[in-house]
C-alpha cells in the first residue's frame, strides 16, 4: 500500500493543480489514503508481532501513542484540507496539506524506531 501511495503522490506533483486539477486531486486523496491506512495496518501488524515475542512494554506504548497521535493529526489535517478545497475554495488551504504532510512524516519515521527497538 506504501508503494502504491507513494506512486499516486508522484502523478499527483507531475500534474500540478493549475495545470490538470481533477488528476492531481484525485491523485493526492488516493496517495494520502493509501498512505495512511499502511501506517494504520503497520500500527496493528506491529501489536501482533510485540504480543508474539511478549514485547508489549513501557516503549512499545511510547510508541504507538506516539505513531498513533501522528496518523489521528495528519488525518485530521488532510480532511481539513479536502473539506476546505472542495467546499471554501478561497480559503489558504496551503498551510493544511503541509502539517497534514508533516505529521504523515513524523508517523512514518516511526519504522526506524521499530528496526531500533528489535536491533
Amino acid at each position: 500500500l506504501m508503494s502504491l501511495g507513494a506512486i499516486s503522490l508522484i502523478v499527483m506533483a507531475w500534474n500540478p493543480d493549475n495545470v490538470d486539477g481533477f488528476v492531481h486531486m484525485l491523485s493526492a486523496y488516493l496517495g494520502i489514503m493509501l498512505i495512511l491506512i499502511a501506517q494504520i495496518l503497520d500500527l496493528c501488524y506491529w501489536y501482533r508481532y510485540q504480543q508474539h515475542i511478549e514485547g508489549v512494554n513501557i516503549t512499545y506504548f511510547a510508541l504507538t501513542i506516539y505513531q498513533s497521535v501522528c496518523i489521528s493529526l495528519s488525518t485530521g489535517f488532510f480532511v481539513v484540507w479536502g473539506h476546505s478545497y472542495l467546499r471554501v475554495p478561497w480559503v489558504d488551504r496551503d498551510w493544511c496539506e503541509w502539517i497534514g504532510l508533516l505529521f504523515g512524516m513524523l508517523a512514518f519515521l516511526s519504522q526506524s524506531v521499530h528496526g531500533m527497538y528489535l536491533y
